[in-house]
């Protein structure tokens, strides 16, 4: 093997990102656990965080994907989660 690239694969509870607005401490934003999709959603993940940030409405309804979802109890499991995620190049 000549070239690996490796890193965090960041896993939520339900497999699905954790992109929202936290209550406590104010202008808090999150996007983690996109569990392989961040390149996918970057574009979206990255707008919507953005307008959080700024205080404005954003864009997209991505409510869905807040950490308090757990404590509600709408967790949603993602059923095309990718297990291990390895990417070499051979000699």
């Amino acid at each position: 093997m000549r070239h690996t690239i490796s890193g965090f694969y960041e896993m939520s509870p339900d497999h699905n990102a954790v992109i929202g607005a936290a209550a406590e401490p104010a202008g808090l934003v999150y996007a983690t656990g996109c569990s392989g999709h961040g390149f996918q959603q970057g574009l979206v993940v990255g707008e919507h965080v953005a307008e959080l940030a700024l205080g404005l409405e954003p864009t997209f309804d991505l409510s869905r994907f807040d950490v308090e979802r757990f404590a509600r109890g709408t967790a949603r499991a993602e059923l095309n989660v990718i297990s291990r995620l390895l990417i070499a190049t051979a000699l």
